[in-house]
């Protein structure tokens, strides 16, 4: 597969406006710079199937020709259960009500309890910058060596050393 990479206009432009996001406050150009040439990569090599408001309170169920069948372990009733809501897209990433009918409890259990924390730890800085929000907010990031740390606090990114 041919990747399709962004034109350097495209993003600086995306840049520009990551910086503004931020408060127009300088020091952030590099993180800024690579944030926005990863989401344009991405935006240029996926097909869109779908769109759905995250912001809307609205649940939005996707439906499946076998709503009670596990997706991934293959059960379905009486040998699963499917009380659970099982998020299409992580909440980390902003999905409040999409939702998805062939997860069972247990598949959804050991995603949310073991894959989407590792997830979530991976991207932090990541959705730190880009103002994020999950479920406890949006996430501060600090560097494993905590020589550096990112807070959004009303909006605005402050990046700096930890005392």
């Amino acid at each position: 597969m041919n990747v399709i990479r962004p034109k350097t206009d495209e993003i600086q432009k995306f840049a520009f406006e990551l910086f503004e996001r931020r408060g127009c406050e300088h020091g952030g150009d590099s993180y800024d710079w690579i944030l926005a040439e990863q989401a344009l990569t991405f935006h240029k090599n996926y097909e869109r199937l779908s769109l759905y408001k995250f912001n809307e309170r609205q649940l939005i169920p996707i439906e499946k020709p076998v709503p009670h069948l596990c997706r991934f372990c293959g059960k379905q009733p009486p040998n699963a259960t499917f009380q659970t809501d099982a998020h299409a897209i992580p909440e980390l990433l902003g999905n409040n009500n999409v939702f998805l009918q062939d997860e069972c409890d247990i598949c959804n259990h050991f995603f949310g309890k073991y894959l989407e924390d590792h997830l979530a730890k991976m991207l932090a800085g990541t959705r730190s910058l880009a103002t994020i929000r999950g479920k406890k907010g949006v996430p501060s990031y600090k560097s494993n060596d905590k020589q550096s740390r990112i807070d959004v606090k009303n909006g605005k990114i402050n990046k700096g050393t930890p005392m």
